[in-house]
């Protein structure tokens, strides 16, 4: 397991003004629903979807990653 000092750092300036701004703490909480209704809508049921249906869950997991 890497320590803390090895992991990556992001520059979110061009994005937000400061690690405080309210923009950020939006966004995360928005995040945080979003995996949250992922997680519901996908745990445990991958394998039995159909191909258009594990389509969909890839897309919305990419937009996750966005």
């Amino acid at each position: 397991m890497p320590s803390i000092a090895n992991l990556p750092e992001w520059n979110l300036a061009d994005l937000y003004d400061s690690p405080q701004s309210s923009i950020l703490a939006g966004d995360i909480v928005k995040a945080e629903k979003s995996v949250a209704t992922f997680s519901a809508t996908y745990k445990d049921k991958l394998a039995g979807l159909d191909g258009k249906a594990l389509a969909l869950a890839l897309v919305d997991y990419e937009n996750l990653s966005d």
